[in-house]
């Protein structure tokens, strides 16, 4: 994968799929300071020892993966420095995210809508007489459905 493609996957997409976009996943005026400097050469070996988490295990414990963040500026602050979390305690912040994300949900709104029947109009159709009446009879004495409309009726 590129690059600038990786970028847009693991930055711009996904913020806009937590309908937080443009305050993240871009480099812009207004937007949040949040930059992360990836080393893709960096080899390394997942453990629970080495993570910032309290628990005691990790599912991918001893796993051998490729690159890792080596410098994170958040909010225009170095948080992490050559792979070492710097961050103090309380320096997070909440995002509010609105609900109903338009990149996820207006394409199943389209798609939904796609499947719906349409009405289809036509003027050459007889339609139903509801306010005439329910039943007439024809020269040969047959009773006729309502919508009658004076075409004649043979039947064989």
């Amino acid at each position: 994968m590129e690059m600038t493609r990786y970028v847009e996957v693991t930055s711009s997409a996904a913020a806009k799929l937590l309908n937080l976009y443009p305050r993240k996943g871009c480099i812009a005026e207004g937007s949040d300071a949040d930059i992360v400097v990836w080393n893709p050469n960096n080899i390394r070996t997942i453990t629970q020892k080495t993570h910032q988490q309290a628990a005691d295990f990790n599912i991918f414990e001893g796993l051998k993966v490729t690159g890792a963040a080596e410098f994170v500026l958040c909010g225009g602050k170095i948080v992490v420095a050559e792979y070492r979390v710097n961050a103090c305690p309380g320096s997070g912040q909440f995002i509010e995210a609105p609900t109903w994300p338009g990149l996820c949900y207006d394409k199943i709104q389209e798609i939904d809508n796609k499947d719906q029947p349409t009405h289809v109009e036509r003027e050459d159709v007889p339609t139903d007489d509801v306010n005439g009446p329910v039943e007439t009879k024809d020269k040969l004495g047959m009773t006729t459905p309502r919508g009658y409309c004076q075409q004649e009726v043979f039947n064989k």
